[in-house]
């Protein structure tokens, strides 16, 4: 009945059958990174053309006649997907399993880059500003003044700075992934006999008791600045790492007053960084001991 299908209508018409053996397919292990398009290609052998299927495949994963698998948007998991072959003369198939891993992508730390001020004959330290999924080595790339380091935990120091200014590039690493990121901090060192450029920072270190209120000033002055504002391009701007939850800062002027209504024990250190309208930054620690 309706239109002769013509290589089925002359094998029943002599009598014979469609012969011959099933597909072969291979299995294979698949590696990706979450949205990074992905295919790759089913191996199979077959003595006629096939057509595919995919079963447990995931949303947006296809194959097309030619056993290329598509994932244009892949998710981070990991997946078994059966891929068949079906002979389309004998009718025959062919499965295999396609176990398809797909990692979350990496992220680079991000190191802030600054412009930051010291003095001659003065010992500068400054704390690297940075964004990071996992713990970070750090590394001073290409020259370096003699004399100055960073440390483990990201800080730059020198003991005896020398009058000029010296682009520094820190390069730091992701323990975990060993991913990288880079910034570049100017470090402007003065004459001693000039005043310092840019901001001052004053801050005292405070000492606590479990339980009891805690207050604290931070005064920052710098010639020629208004008021101390948060975020704001072109004014004196003041950027605290390090605080605790419940810690409450309030700005009168130059001044930061830190509140701590009810201290946690341990030991904490907040690190400000004070930046003017030239981009000059200036950093202290406030070490902060609760008993």
């Amino acid at each position: 009945l309706g239109t002769p299908h013509v290589s089925k209508f002359i094998t029943l018409a002599d009598g014979s059958t469609p012969s011959g053996p099933p597909p072969s397919v291979s299995a294979v292990t698949i590696n990706g990174i979450a949205g990074t398009a992905l295919s790759f290609a089913m191996p199979y052998t077959s003595s006629h053309a096939v057509s595919w299927n995919l079963t447990n495949a995931p949303s947006g994963m296809t194959i097309n006649a030619a056993g290329l698998v598509s994932w244009p948007a892949p998710v981070a998991g990991t997946y078994t997907v059966t891929a068949t072959a079906t002979d389309s003369v004998t009718h025959l198939t062919g499965s295999a399993i396609a176990t398809i891993t797909v990692a979350q992508p990496v992220v680079a730390p991000i190191v802030t880059s600054a412009t930051v001020a010291g003095q001659s004959g003065t010992p500068f330290s400054y704390t690297i500003l940075r964004q990071a999924e996992n713990p970070l080595s750090f590394s001073l790339v290409g020259v370096v003044p003699a004399g100055m380091t960073i440390s483990s935990s990201g800080t730059l120091n020198w003991a005896n700075p020398v009058a000029g200014t010296y682009p520094i590039t820190v390069k730091a690493t992701d323990t975990k992934t060993l991913a990288t990121g880079t910034g570049v901090i100017t470090v402007q060192i003065a004459k001693a006999t000039a005043p310092p450029p840019g901001p001052v920072i004053s801050a005292p270190a405070l000492n606590g008791v479990a339980g009891e209120a805690l207050t604290g000033t931070i005064d920052v002055s710098a010639p020629g600045e208004g008021s101390i504002r948060t975020n704001i391009r072109g004014s004196l701007r003041v950027n605290i790492k390090g605080y605790q939850s419940g810690m409450r800062f309030s700005v009168s002027g130059q001044s930061i007053l830190m509140r701590w209504a009810n201290p946690v024990r341990g030991s904490y250190t907040l690190v400000i960084t004070a930046t003017d309208s030239k981009e000059l930054s200036a950093q202290a620690t406030m070490p902060i001991t609760i008993n």
